[in-house]
């Protein structure tokens, strides 16, 4: 029996020093602790290129690429999202952008995170700014 896989990712750019990043850490180690199929992605060390509307599949980026792979093979997301001005860090925005192209490309409205189910970790300098980017991180997924 193949168990499905749960792949976390981290939308922090900071290497040291970042809440986001520390709460992600720990989360996923308390998850590998209780399931038995856990990933991660750390978009620190994968090249996303900026958004310029283009199709994602057809993008020839590495980063792209080992992006939706993990993505599409994983039944679950745990996404960790820092906020910056009282929203989503540019970072996570610009990753959904390019993961799923432009709305008006998608005739069925289907995106790679289609399907998943997706748990957030949101951390702002304030409650306010974690408030409003964990609801236009919803909104941004889809969800």
């Amino acid at each position: 029996m193949i168990i499905p896989r749960i792949l976390g990712i981290s939308a922090s750019m900071k290497s040291h020093k970042s809440a986001s990043r520390a709460l992600f850490e720990e989360a996923l180690r308390l998850l590998e602790g209780v399931y038995p199929n856990v990933a991660a992605l750390d978009l620190y060390g994968v090249d996303i290129p900026l958004f310029a509307g283009q199709c994602p599949r057809a993008l020839e980026s590495p980063g792209v690429r080992k992006s939706l792979s993990a993505i599409d093979e994983s039944a679950g997301l745990l996404i960790s999202v820092p906020c910056y001005w009282g929203s989503v860090s540019g970072v996570f925005k610009n990753l959904v952008d390019v993961l799923c192209g432009a709305a008006y490309d998608l005739p069925d409205s289907q995106t790679v995170f289609s399907g998943k189910r997706v748990g957030l970790i949101v951390v702002g300098a304030d409650e306010h700014s974690a408030t409003h980017g964990y609801l236009d991180a919803r909104r941004i997924l889809g969800s």
